[in-house]
C-alpha cells in the first residue's frame, strides 16, 4: 500500500481517536496484531516513530517463530534506505531459502506482501515450492513469483481468479481473494464475472463477504455510478453487525482502500466497540484487532476526503 502523509487530515475527535487507538494497539499489544497496527501506522506516515518500536521488539524476538518474520516485515517498510531496507529483506529469504524453517510460509507470504519474488535467489526451491503439496504455501509463493515479471504478473492474475471463483478449497479461495485485492489490475469484464460471482455465491460457503470486498475494492474503473457496483457495496455492508472478527477486519481493509465518508459510521461502530456482545472480546486480541484496523480505515478515509477525492470515493 502506498503511504500518505496524515498530518494532513483535519485533526477532530474521530481522526484523534483513531490515532490514539492505533498507538495504544502498538504500544500495548504483542506478536501479529501489533505488527497491524504498526503497518497501518508506516501506511499512514508515521515510519519513524514504528521504527524505533520494532528495532527494540527486534532485539527481543528475533529467534521467535513465526514473530520474527513480522518483526522483519515491519523494519523492512518502515525504512527509508535502500541499503537498510535490503538488510531486513534478507534475512527474510533466509528463511524462506531454509526448508525446514518452522515459519517458511510466513516468510514466503511476506515476501509476496513487499513484491519481493524468490525466483533469482531460489530458482530450483521456488519451482519445488510452485508444486508443494501444502497449497496455502505454494499458492503465496505464485503471489510472490508474480513480481517476477508483468507477464507473470498477468498469468497469476488470470489463475488467482479462477481459484477465488472456483476452487474447492475455501481457504485457497480466501487467499486468492486478498491476493486479487492487493495486486488489482483486473479488465472490466473479468471484474463484471467476479462481481456477479460474488452475489450469486451462498452465504453457507462463507465466502459471499470475501468476494465482495474483492469487487468492492478491483473495480477497474473510476465509476462508482456502475449499477453492479451499487450493489456490491449494498451487499457487503448487509449485516455487518453480525460479522465475525475476520469478516470484520476485511470489510475494513477494504473501506480504507475504497470507501467514502458514508461508511465512517460502520467503522465508528467497529471503533467504538459496538455489537461486539457474543463475537469477540473487546480486552482481548481480536477487540484490539478490529478497534485498530477500523481506526487506519477511518484515517485513510478522511485523507482522501481532505484531498478532494471525496466524491469518487462510491
Amino acid at each position: 500500500m502506498t503511504s500518505c502523509n496524515i498530518n494532513k487530515v483535519k485533526p477532530g475527535p474521530l481522526a484523534e481517536k483513531a490515532m490514539a487507538e492505533l498507538r495504544e494497539v502498538l504500544s500495548k499489544q504483542s506478536q501479529f496484531v501489533k505488527v497491524h497496527a504498526a503497518e497501518y501506522l508506516i501506511w499512514l506516515g508515521y515510519k519513524d516513530e514504528v521504527k524505533k518500536v520494532y528495532l527494540a521488539e527486534d532485539s527481543l524476538h528475533n529467534k521467535e517463530t513465526p514473530y520474527r518474520i513480522g518483526i522483519w516485515r515491519v523494519l523492512a517498510q518502515a525504512e527509508e534506505n535502500p541499503k537498510d531496507r535490503e538488510h531486513w529483506i534478507s534475512k527474510i529469504f533466509e528463511v524462506y531459502g531454509n526448508p525446514d524453517a518452522p515459519d517458511r510460509l510466513h516468510a514466503t507470504e511476506t515476501l509476496a506482501k513487499l513484491e519481493q519474488s524468490p525466483l533469482v535467489k531460489y530458482p530450483e526451491l521456488t519451482q519445488k515450492t510452485l508444486t508443494s503439496d501444502n497449497r496455502n504455501l505454494n499458492t503465496y509463493a505464485l503471489w510472490a513469483v508474480s513480481y517476477s515479471s508483468d507477464s507473470a504478473m498477468k498469468k497469476n492474475r488470470n489463475e488467482f481468479l479462477r481459484l477465488a471463483e472456483e476452487d474447492s478449497n475455501q481457504i485457497i479461495r480466501k487467499i486468492s481473494a486478498f491476493i486479487l485485492r492487493k495486486i488489482d489490475g483486473l479488465t472490466f469484464n473479468e471484474w463484471t464475472g467476479l462481481a456477479n460471482k460474488a452475489l450469486d455465491e451462498p452465504v453457507e460457503t462463507g465466502m459471499r463477504y470475501s468476494l465482495l470486498n474483492t469487487a468492492f475494492v478491483t473495480l477497474p474503473s473510476n465509476d462508482k455510478k456502475e449499477k453492479s457496483y451499487q450493489t456490491i457495496e449494498q451487499e457487503m455492508l448487509k449485516n455487518n453487525e453480525q460479522f465475525s472478527t475476520s469478516e470484520r477486519i476485511e470489510l475494513a481493509l477494504a473501506l480504507a482502500d475504497k470507501g467514502s465518508i458514508d461508511h465512517l459510521p460502520v467503522l465508528t461502530a467497529m471503533l467504538n466497540n459496538e455489537n461486539a456482545a457474543g463475537f469477540y472480546d473487546i480486552n482481548g486480541k481480536e477487540g484490539a484487532d478490529i478497534r485498530a484496523t477500523a481506526a487506519y480505515a477511518i484515517l485513510k478515509i478522511k485523507h482522501r476526503y481532505n484531498k478532494g477525492e471525496g466524491n469518487n470515493t462510491r
